[in-house]
């Protein structure tokens, strides 16, 4: 078997998900997370659950008609299309209308948790320490073998 290149296969793919037309006029119900809204006022962000989380896109068109302002934490419901885009291959929905669904359960639970820590007088301006100008110690939390481990040994050698 001849080998293909990477962008024929996700030509391929793409033409997949275009094709299945139960991809193409879908409704699902998420809360927004990583909310990236781009100068040219296209919508970028992750709908999730708690299970499981998709990339979006709004593309500025769509997105000016909103009657309301994304944001994080956010519950909604989104008419989309499924598709892949085809320079990286992930799939991902692109939406053009979106209504408000409520604040998202995952929202609801972190605002919870930062009210139950803040009574614990956990985020008490007495118990912060100032964080010293020549550290003696550094802890990082990673692979041995990741980028970020590199990238802080190499600016500690310099």
């Amino acid at each position: 078997m001849k080998p293909i290149s990477v962008h024929a296969l996700n030509g391929y793919v793409k033409a997949l998900f275009d094709r299945d037309f139960r991809l193409q006029d879908i409704t699902v119900r998420g809360e927004i997370s990583n909310y990236r809204p781009h100068p040219s006022g296209h919508m970028y962000f992750t709908l999730k659950d708690e299970k499981a989380a998709v990339n979006a896109i709004m593309f500025a068109s769509y997105a000016k008609k909103l009657p309301f302002r994304a944001e994080n934490g956010m519950k909604v419901i989104a008419h989309c299309h499924v598709s892949v885009y085809e320079k990286t291959g992930v799939y991902q929905l692109y939406i053009d209308a979106m209504q408000e669904d409520g604040l998202g359960d995952l929202a609801v639970k972190y605002e919870e948790l930062k009210l139950k820590l803040l009574k614990e007088g956990l985020f008490d301006e007495a118990h912060k320490k100032p964080i010293p100008r020549f550290p003696k110690n550094i802890a990082v939390l990673s692979a041995k073998q990741s980028a970020a481990l590199q990238d802080v040994l190499r600016t500690i050698k310099r």
